[in-house]
Formats: C-alpha cells, structure tokens, sequence
C-alpha cells in the first residue's frame, strides 16, 4: 500500500511538472520527447483529453493504429476514445467530439521521407499526419510523449488532468535503419520479455529488432525437420551443476514477429554460421569437420569446433534450416552471422582442403568466402537480404550483403566505400554488454567497460572516411546486447536502459539537432514512463571511495559524485536512505566505526540501488622486523585437480614451491588446479592501502582480506582497503583455474594490485624469504672443495628477466636493410640510401606471420655492420631519412614496435657495434661516444625493449686503427635506459651457443663457467679454464672443480631459415625445410636454449610467401604434436634425489617418441642425469637417456606404445626440482631438401693447377651458372675464405672476373655452403678463387672445397 500511494504521489508530482511546463512559455526546449525531433514550433494554450475525447480515422488501416493507442491510453485514463470515420458524426454531445479529437490520416504528399510526420496540437483538436503508416504511428508516440508519464500506466490513475502543451511538429528520422540486438543463446529469454522490449523499441521510435537465436551455447528456435536442435541444442550444463534451457516454437515466433509488426518493427533472425554452430553440432555431430561426440559450450569465447566446408551435408542442413526459418519473418533481412570463425579444423580436414582444391580457392580465408556466398544463395530464393558481421569481407564479399560493422568501424568503411549497405554497430560504443555507466567498483560484472551514456550518446554513425558519394550506404546503426553476463532479464535491462534511448535517438534526431545536456534533462520524462513498463533502468550509483570497506587510522574524509550529476542522499544511523534523507553537499568526515548509506536520487525522487560503506578504525598491521633474506619473487605452489571453492582445497596436497618474478602462468585456459602464492611486498609509508584481486583469495599478514570463492569476477571490482605499517609484508594468494558463471579464471588479471587515489591500479614488486640462492653470479671461495662447489653451483638461479626470457622459447630475427636491396650479406657502409625502398612494408604481417606461427619476441637489425640505420637517427644520414622510402619520413624501428604492441609481441634491437659507414670508427673515444647516442635513441624513443642484442663483429676504421668497443659504458646505458631488458651474446645475460646452424649442445647448462665478454677478466679466466663458445663442456662437476667463478648464462641457438640472413631471391627454393626446422627446434629449445630463427623480410617489405608458408607448416607441426600430452598429472613437481624415480600413467596404452623434461630452474640447474624407461607389454624397457635438463629437454626415442613410463634421476645437484613430464607422439617427417637452382656439375675431369691461389682446369669448355663454396667440415679456421675474387679462362693465361659481390659475409659464424649465383652464364675451361681471409692473409681453399654450376 505504501508503495501505491507513492507511486501515485510520484505520478501527480510529474503531472503537476508537465502542466507547468506546457503553460511556461513558447521554448522548444520544454518538449521533453526523446528521440528530439526535427522541427518543433510552440504555441499558447492546452489540450486536455476528456471523456469526450474521440479519434477521428478514415481508413481500416488508420483505425488499426488508432485503436492501438486507444487501448494503451484506456488503461491508463478510464475514457473509452470511440474510433469514428470523421470528425463531423452526430452524438448526444453534439459537435464536442469533433473539437476535442484526435485525427489521425496519411497523407503521401508530405515533403518528409517515408517515416516522417506532422503532429498539430491545438486547444480543441490534434491533428496527426504520417507520410505512411509507418509515419503516423511514430507521430503518435511522439504525442504520447507529450502527456504526463503516467499515459503509460497499465491501471487507470486517478485525480490527474490529462494536459499537453499546444505545438506543431514535423519530423522525420536521419536513418531508416534503427536497431536492437538481444542475444538469448547465453541466457534464454521468454516472449513476454521479447514483447516488453518491442514495446520500448516502439516507444522510442526503433523499426528493427535483431533476434540472436543460435549458437555454441543454446539453439534457441524450432526446426521441425531437424528436432534434436531442440531436444539436445536448447540445454546446456553449466560447470556449476546448473542447467540453462530454452527454445521458442514456431508458433511463439510467429506471435513475436506478429506483435512487433503491429509496432512497425521488423524482425531480424539470426542463424550463425559457419561458426559458432557448436550447438546443432552436438546435436548433429556429422556437420563438424572432427568426431564428436560434443557438448554445448558451457565456458564464454570462440569456439574452434564450427560447420564442415568441405562436407555436402552442412549445406543441404542449412537449406532445410533456411526452407522453415526463413517464412517465419516476412522482413526483407535475415542475418546469418559470419563472425569469429576459427579456421583451425579447417586447415586439417581432408574434405575442407579439397574443397580448396576443387574449388580454386587460396586459403580458408576465401573457404568462409565461399560457404557465405552459398548460403546468399540459399537466402535469394526466399527473397531475402543477406546480413552478415564484419567478418563477412574476409576473402570476399556475397555480392548483396550487407555488413553489420562490429569490431570497430573500419569494416563498414571498407564495405560503403565498397558500394555495400551497412549498419554500424561497433564495439567501442554499440556493444552495451560493456558498461561504463559507471565506476567499475560500484557496477555490476559486466564483460568490459568504457561505454558511458554519453559516449554512447555521441556516436556518429556516418564515418570521415567514408566518401561523400557512398554515406548513403550507411543505413543506420544498432545497440548489441549480450548476454554472457546478464544472466536474468533485470540485469540485461540494467544495461540496456537508458543508453538505447541515446542509440533511438543518435539514429533518428538530425546531427545538427542532438545535444546531450538536453537527452539528459529529457530523461527525466521518460524515467516514470519506464517505470510503467517495471523496467530495471540504470540509475548512476555514488561512486568516489575505491571499495565498500574504507580503514581509517585517525581520519579520512570520503567524497562521492556520479556520472550524470544528481543528487544523493544518505543515512549514518543503518537505515535505508529515502528520497527525504540528509542531502549530500560536501565530504563526509570519518573518525570512528561507522555504516554509511548513501543512494542518487532521480528529480522524479526514485533512488538508486543504495551502497553501504562501512567504515572501520584500525590500528596499523606491523610490518616485518627481520627482511634480510628477502629476495625477488615469489614462491608459486601447484595442485592438480578440479577445485570450484577455496574450502575445496582444505586437504589439498600442495607441491613443493617454486620461485616466479611475478603472476603470469604459463597454462592452458581448460586446465585443472589451482596455484597458491606465498611471498612478500614493500608499502613505502604507513598509511591505508586499497587492494583489489581477480583470484580466489586475498591474504594479507595472515588475515582474509578479499575472498571471491565462487563468485563471478572482472574487472577488478573485489576491493577492501587495509591499514599497514611502512615495510614489508606478508600475502598469500589462491588461484583455482575454474569456470565460473562460463567464465575462466584464467581470463582474469592474475595476483593482486593496489589501487592509488586515482583509481590506478598496479601491481607489487615481489619478495620471497630465501637466504640460499645466488642469482645471477656466484664466487667461490679460494679453498672450497668440489663438494661445495656442487652444492653452491645447485643454487644459482636466474635474474627475473632472464627467468622470462626463457620461457619464450621461440624468438624471431628480422634481418632487414641496405643488404636486402644490394643483395649482400655485409655491406661495407658506403651504399646508396636511395637503393632503401620497400614500398610495400607492413610490420603488421611479419609480427602477424611470426605470433601465428608462435614466436614470442622480435629482434630487428636496426643497424647492421653497414652503418645504414633502419630509423630517423640524429647520428647519421646513412638512415631511412634519406632513402626515398615514404619521403624520408618513414621508420621502420617504430613501425615494427607499433605493430608488436598490437598483437602482444616483445620487441628487441640488434644494434650492430661494428659500423663501416661511420667516419669516427676506429676512434675509439669517439666512436663509442656516437654508439652510446644511437642507443640511447633506440632505447628511448620506442617503449619497452626486452633484448638488446649485441654481436663481436669487430674491424678497423678509416684511420688504420681497430675500435676498441667500451662494453661496459654500453651496458650501464641498457641498465640505465631499459633495466628489464635481457642483453644479449656480447651482454652477460644470454650467451651465444657458438654457431650457426641452430644446434645447441646435448649437454647444456644455464650455469656455466663461460665469464661473459663484458668483464674485464673474461679472457684472462675463458683462456684459464681452456674454453670458448664453441667448448662442450661449460658447467660439468670436471669443469667446476677448476672454476673460480659461475654464471647463470643461459644460451640462445640462432639460425636463418635460409642460407642468408638476409634476404635473397635466388634462395627462395632454398628455405629450410619442415624437417630440418623440427630438427632445429629439438636441438635447440629441446636442449634448454632459446631458439632465435632469423626470417629475413624481401625488398617489398614482407615476410615472404616462402618464408611464411614453411612458418604455418612449422608451427602446425608443433601445435600437432604437443597439443596432446599422453601423461596424466605430470604438471606436479617433483623433488627428486639421486636414483630417485616416478612412474607416470599415460591416458591409455598409446605411441609415444618424445619426452619432454622440465627443470623448475628459479630453484637452479640441478639435473646432471638421468633415464627414461617405458612400460610395455613386455615390461619395463629403457627408452632413453640423457644428461642436462634444464628448463626444457626434448628427449626422443623409438617410438613404443605403453602405458606407463619411469623416469629415474641418476644424478644430480642436490636435490632436483623437476617441474613436468610429459608425453608425445610426433609422426615422421619426409625430407624434402629445397633443389638448388642447378645441380652441381661432375667434378671427375677436374684437375688442380694451382693450390694458391685455388687454380682449376674443368677439363673441357663449360657452360656455368654459379659456384659454390663449402668449408671443409663446415669448421672455422684462420684460414677460411671471407673476400674473393672469381675469375674465368680460356686457355689458363688470360683471365676475367666474373662480377659478384665479392663477400662470403658472416661466413665465420654461419658455416654453410656459400652459392654464388651469376647474372649471367659464363663459358670457361679454367677457374680460379683468388680468396683472402677474414685477417687479409690469403686463404686456403681445396678443390674439394669448390663446385660449379
């Protein structure tokens, strides 16, 4: 009752409002209609509706729409509005009705579009006129709007003068397409809420709902042809035990898209294909390109799983789902989707690539392409227009699509400019499943944030870049709701209310005519209307304190405000605030406990949700007293298993701790377990901190701080603050990799963060309590044993950085610069700028190419040996400044850092030390001083840089005189400039594994008795311990026994996948091949090394196709074999002893060749040996064995199908901490070596004339191509040829060079056979090398040595 009686206060309150504002004065401002129309002009004077009241309409059609409003407005005012042919018909009142009437009529003639109307409210009459019917029913929404709210209330209101002011209207709307997307396959919504949503569409003057009704989650309508869509793809069971069901029949559709026709709404359905159909593929199985069987997706994201385009069946499945779907919406639109198609099956599936084949297609790209434009086909036959997301464009567009542009705008653009219709709709302000309405501590869950009501609001639909000539292909645009995270009808009302009055009125208002201060004031008019409808609309919630527990420790002083500026109202005595509580005018001062209720409240005096802050007196927690074996990093604990609540993981057996530099994990979303850290961090003073995690559990100093066990969370909007002494404390940390509500914790920002007084969160520096490691580097001391050097050896561990480093595995060099356009491999600095010019440069492929085939970091030349600087540099003009390449303005170094930015990659420079361009080389002061400058440009101008890698490369300048470089002078620069950079070879971070041709040592230690070339005394104790980069033996218990020192040196294996590093047309068929890279990657990153594989870009400026291909076919191979871990459990660490062993159960009796061996190596290299043993029908058999583990081994061994398989550590370093064992099988690879230009010719009539230099008589005149030039062994000797001339004969006496670049360049360190292509064929007899070494000294080359071709 009380309720009533305040609704009823709150209805005469706001009609008192609107008869004061229709009676003020002539403003247009006063007309609070939304969406605002084009022309308003006021007049003097009020309408009121009376008993008397009658419309006035002349047709069956106009009485239709008449008596629509007729029954709304009954309700509400209890008169009985007759419906009579014209204003002139006899009644007992005599000519009354005729002049207090409502006329409604068409009239074709007006000078508006097709939805355009005048509406003249006079003191005795309306008159309403609509360009069509279309037209008038909006002049009659716009008329409702001019009642008092209460017009909408579904009861008669009582005591209420039903007024409006006199005025004149013409208007029409700035697009024709005004929409709404629902998604009910998330969560399923019923037709009364369906028709609810029509009714506020209609209200606001929007013609299209757009009906989301399948995908991987729910198929939501009937097909009669196919039941079990229904029966099994319209139920879905949750991970919480929870099930999610519903479906509309063919009758409730037909009843829907009925109501919304009578409200001159069309119906868009949408069918998703070809993705996004994992539901009709559980239901029916054969449509997916892999064996089922399947279940509806139960977790948010993209689903790989999506129809077969190879297989006949899809189609016809579709065609018979068109054939029965189609009917059912008489509009001229039907939706099929098209978005967020992973091709991934589709790359493997023998029926999809030889549809490819048999249909000339390039790639799955243009595959989609063409399963679109099948089933535009299928559409045409029924008469309808093809919608599709922006995906559609992939590979093509379907001739008459139209494009719904939702990943930003850019898509649109490209289909108008394209001469194809387009409705907007684009993430960043359509997408209102994001919030932004407000402050992320104070709103609900939602799937992002950053749409505000005005950002909404203030959407242009119509493009800059959109030519003038093609706007008209903008249709309009749409509000898109989804519902991962409004999983009842209130909450997707919540979201939707009032940003899709902004989307009504952005569409239909004029440009010139919107103004946000005006919607805002407007809103206060249609707030009551809303409530009529009981919609759950957003009302802005106090937002100012960062959490909902404030700590004070003695005073605090708590501000509040709201996004749209309304007033609050609070409460301090524990009630609930009403719109009569205290007013907020000023911050609130706190010294004591204390309950604060605060809630906005609408001019209307309806009030928000209320927030309850609760204030708290602390006394600040202590900090740590004893911090001196704090080290950084934090320990990390794992356990296997499914866990849902933190109470789930009261018996769990926790493994031993490893140490990790901060929160990331390197995890599969899908995996079990959960992860607890333990560590410490650093607050600078005492004072009260705000803290926010995304995970599980918070504890601080023992005690519970923030729990979110079992909760849905994002966005960081767990928060409590907490009092804290200046120091170090103590946290703990759960993490449980679960699916909540379909989404993954895995998802979330990992740790915890503290949050400032601008609300910007970041994250602590972590500690752990260790007092036994050595990072880094380690003494020992003059009289230690070898025991103790063993023992002091097992615990040095990495820095953080190179912990990370590491763990990427793969990284990628781009060589790239003069040499590519020369066609050398060293330049000798004296090149022509002008030759630099890839005009088709995109550093947007080669960091696309590089992550798809994943690689983790780039490394760029962005200055090789050639002096020629890939950036803008002040040092130089022997840079890109004076290339023609984009006018001098281009640069490649920031291209390649924006591009890595975009898609997640790490960047790293390859500044070479060695520079033949520049004068002041060989001045050593000089010199170093003009390095130390491009560096420091590098290093500041770009972001961050994760690997500065530095070569030996050393010569002499033009003074004669050899460049002493000042190492250490560079690397206080990286230390300075970029502290979490890795510096690489000549840096003592990452260490060279000593050649070129991508194979790493069996043997491999991260600690290693190899001094770093940056010290000082790195020769002196190299040459001590009669070693090199190139020595195998660089940490075993031999080597330690004579050390003085050790370092965590770690050894990164680099190659080119081709021939040269950089690139080379004639070597396009010499690209490694898959074979030979699988080789590579088992010999280097399976041999604890970091693969660094260069990939030169062409003179256009790409990856090429070549290059590109064998990187697809590399990283499906890898993702083929280690997709499938045959070992359960292996994830949980062991600490293994000496002759200490652990069986491990495969998911079956299965083929396994490859063991894969993981070290926790932030606990040290411990692993000195060890075995592996399978058991097979047989019993248990050796399979293989090996000596270093490392972070990563790759052990393979005859293949063999078991069960079970035993690993046994034979030796090793105090105790070992083994982190994985896994298990796979790897089909053999066929060896397609790449075929040279020409084969070499027979060498059995040669004859050696002379040994120096190396004379040759072919023994007849031949025809040649080429030469090549293969080191002996392929070993590198004082003696190895570097500068050449190639020279001919006749008769042996005359001779001729044979021009080429006179370079074997870099062969010292890449010892591969040399091939020296020709630019045209030569005859000869008589050949000769006349070849110098790298010194200058003559070389020596053998017969042997030399080939032509």
């Amino acid at each position: 009752m009380r309720k009533l009686l305040l609704n009823s206060w709150l209805i005469a309150v706001l009609c008192v409002l609107s008869l004061e504002v229709s009676a003020a004065g002539q403003s247009e401002k006063e007309v609070s209609v939304i969406p605002y129309p084009k022309h308003i002009r006021m007049k003097q004077g009020v309408f009121e509706l009376t008993s008397q009241t009658a419309f006035v309409a002349g047709t069956e059609e106009v009485k239709r729409i008449a008596g629509h409003f007729r029954e709304q407005m009954k309700r509400s005012t209890g008169y009985p509005f007759p419906i009579r042919n014209n204003g002139k018909e006899s009644n007992t009142q005599g000519n009354k009705a005729y002049e207090n009437s409502i006329t409604l009529k068409i009239d074709t003639t007006l000078p508006l579009n097709e939805e355009g109307y005048r509406l003249d409210v006079a003191n005795h009459e309306i008159d309403v006129t609509g360009k069509s019917l279309r037209g008038l029913f909006y002049g009659m929404q716009t008329l409702m709007q001019l009642f008092p709210p209460a017009i909408q209330n579904p009861h008669k209101v009582e005591n209420i003068h039903w007024s409006l002011p006199c005025v004149s209207i013409e208007d029409e709307p700035r697009f024709a397409y005004r929409g709404m997307m629902l998604d009910v396959c998330r969560y399923f919504m019923d037709v009364d809420f369906i028709k609810k949503q029509l009714d506020l569409m209609a209200m606001f003057k929007m013609n299209y709902f757009h009906w989301h009704l399948t995908d991987d989650h729910l198929w939501t309508i009937e097909v009669k042809k196919y039941p079990l869509l229904t029966e099994v793809g319209s139920v879905r069971h949750n991970v919480d035990g929870s099930i999610c069901r519903g479906f509309y029949t063919q009758e409730q559709i037909k009843e829907v898209v009925a109501y919304a026709a009578a409200r001159q709404i069309t119906v868009i359905p949408e069918i998703e294909l070809p993705g996004h159909a994992l539901a009709a593929i559980t239901a029916y199985p054969e449509l997916s390109c892999i064996e089922g069987p399947f279940r509806l997706r139960n977790q948010w994201g993209v689903e790989d799983n999506v129809y077969c385009a190879g297989n006949d069946r899809v189609f016809d499945f579709l065609e018979d789902v068109i054939d029965e779907v189609a009917p059912l919406f008489p509009g001229k639109y039907f939706h099929i989707g098209g978005d967020e198609c992973p091709k991934t099956h589709w790359k493997r599936c023998r029926k999809c690539q030889k549809r490819m084949r048999d249909e000339h297609l390039k790639n799955e790209h243009e595959l989609q392409s063409y399963f679109v434009h099948r089933a535009e086909a299928m559409l045409l036959k029924h008469g309808k227009a093809m919608i599709g997301w922006d995906e559609i464009l992939e590979g093509g567009l379907a001739p008459t699509a139209t494009v719904m542009s939702w990943t930003g705008e850019e898509g649109g653009i490209t289909a108008a400019n394209m001469g194809h219709d387009v409705i907007m709709t684009p993430l960043q302000y359509a997408y209102y499943d994001y919030n932004g309405q407000g402050a992320s501590e104070v709103e609900p869950v939602a799937i992002g944030y950053g749409i505000s009501l005005e950002k909404a609001y203030h959407y242009e639909p119509v493009a800059a870049r959109i030519s003038p000539d093609k706007q008209h292909h903008i249709l309009g645009a749409q509000a898109n709701l989804w519902t991962e995270y409004s999983p009842t009808p209130e909450h997707t009302e919540y979201l939707l209310y009032p940003r899709l009055l902004a989307m009504a009125e952005l569409t239909w208002t004029q440009k010139s005519r919107k103004d946000f201060t005006s919607f805002v004031r407007r809103l206060d008019n249609q707030h009551p209307r809303l409530d009529a409808y009981n919609v759950n609309y957003h009302i802005p919630l106090p937002e100012g304190p960062q959490s909902d527990y404030v700590a004070v420790i003695d005073k605090t002083s708590l501000s509040f405000r709201n996004s749209r500026n309304l007033d609050m109202v609070y409460t301090l005595d524990g009630s609930t605030p009403t719109a009569q509580s205290a007013l907020y005018t000023a911050p609130l001062s706190f010294t004591n406990d204390a309950v604060l209720k605060i809630a906005t409240r609408l001019p209307s005096g309806k009030l928000s949700r209320t927030r309850t802050i609760t204030v708290r007196k602390e006394t600040v927690r202590p900090a740590l007293t004893d911090t001196k074996k704090l080290l950084p990093g934090a320990e990390l604990l794992r356990v296997s298993g499914k866990y849902y609540y933190v109470t789930d993981l009261l018996d769990a057996g926790w493994g031993n701790p490893e140490i990790v530099s901060d929160f990331n994990l390197d995890i599969a979303p899908e995996a079990n377990g959960a992860f607890l850290y333990r560590g410490y961090f650093k607050v600078p003073a005492d004072g009260v901190y705000y803290m926010t995690t995304e995970m599980d559990e918070l504890k601080i100093d023992g005690e519970l701080l923030i729990s979110n066990s079992g909760k849905l969370i994002r966005h960081s909007v767990s928060r409590k603050s907490i009092a804290l002494e200046k120091g170090v404390h103590s946290f703990e940390l759960i993490y449980i990799n679960s699916n909540i509500g379909g989404f993954h914790r895995y998802w979330n920002n990992r740790g915890f963060r503290l949050i400032n007084e601008k609300g910007e969160l970041s994250y602590p520096q972590l500690y752990h309590a260790e007092e036994d490691y050595f990072v880094k580097h380690l003494r020992f001391p003059a009289d230690a044993t070898l025991e103790q050097k063993v023992d002091m050896a097992a615990r040095l561990v990495p820095t953080p950085e190179q912990l990370n480093w590491q763990q990427l595995e793969l990284t990628a060099f781009l060589h790239f610069g003069i040499n590519t356009f020369t066609g050398n491999e060293w330049g000798d600095g004296k090149e022509d700028p002008a030759l630099f010019n890839p005009s088709g440069l995109d550093a947007e492929q080669w960091v696309r190419t590089l992550k798809d085939a994943g690689f983790k970091m780039v490394i760029l030349t962005a200055k090789h040996h050639d002096g020629f600087c890939l950036w803008p540099t002040k040092t130089t003009l022997h840079s890109v400044a004076s290339s023609p390449w984009k006018q001098g303005k281009g640069d490649v170094v920031k291209e390649l850092r924006q591009a890595c930015d975009k898609y997640g990659m790490k960047f790293g420079v390859y500044l070479s030390p060695w520079d033949r361009n520049a004068a002041c080389y060989g001045d050593s002061p000089k010199y170093n001083a003009f390095f130390v400058r491009q560096l420091t440009e590098l290093l500041t101008n770009y972001g961050e840089v994760h690997e500065v890698w530095f070569d030996g490369a050393n010569g002499e300048g033009p003074n004669g005189k050899k460049q002493v470089y000042d190492w250490d002078t560079y690397y206080k620069t990286i230390r300075r400039l970029q502290p979490k950079a890795v510096a690489a070879i000549m840096g003592d971070d990452v260490r060279w594994v000593g050649n070129e041709k991508g194979i790493g040592r069996e043997t491999e230690w991260g600690a290693t008795v190899r001094t770093p070339s940056i010290y000082s005394r790195a020769a002196e104790n190299n040459k001590y311990l009669g070693i090199s980069s190139t020595t195998n033996d660089l940490g075993s218990r031999r080597i330690l026994a004579k050390a003085r020192e050790l370092f965590w040196y770690p050894s990164e294996v680099d190659v080119s996948i081709r021939p040269g590093w950089f690139y080379h047309k004639e070597q396009d068929a010499q690209v490694k091949t898959l074979k030979h890279l699988m080789e590579i990657y088992y010999q280097s990153v399976g041999y604890n090394s970091v693969l660094l594989l260069n990939i030169p870009p062409d003179k256009r400026g790409l990856i090429s196709e070549a290059d590109a291909a064998r990187l697809k076919e590399f990283a499906e191979c890898r993702n083929h074999i280690f997709a499938s871990d045959k070992i359960k459990d292996g994830m949980n660490l062991w600490c293994a002893a000496p002759q200490d062993s652990r069986i491990y159960q495969l998911e079956q009796e299965t083929s396994v060749n490859v063991i894969m061996l993981q070290e926790d190596i932030a606990k040290g290299q411990r692993v000195e040996k060890f075995t592996v043993e399978a058991l097979t029908p047989e019993g248990w058999q050796i399979v293989g064995q090996g000596t270093t583990i490392g972070y990563k081994r790759l052990l393979r061994i005859p293949t063999v199908k078991a069960n079970k398989i035993r690993v046994t550590i034979d030796e090793c370093r105090l105790t070992a901490n083994v982190s994985r064992i896994a298990a796979y099988y790897a089909a053999p690879l066929q060896d397609e070596s790449p075929q040279a230009a020409q084969e070499s010719m027979s060498k059995d009539a040669w004859r050696l004339l002379s040994s120096s230099p190396v004379t040759i008589d072919l023994g007849e005149q031949t025809v040649i191509a080429g030469f090549t030039y293969a080191p002996a062994g392929a070993e590198a000797k004082p003696t190895t040829a570097f500068r050449y001339k190639f020279q001919i004969s006749n008769d042996g006496k005359t001779w001729t060079e044979v021009l080429t670049n006179g370079e074997f360049s870099n062969i010292i360190n890449n010892l591969v056979p040399q091939t020296v292509q020709f630019k045209d064929k030569v005859s000869t007899r008589f050949i000769r090398l006349d070849a110098t070494s790298l010194n200058g000294n003559p070389a020596q080359v053998s017969i042997e040595e030399l080939s032509v071709r």
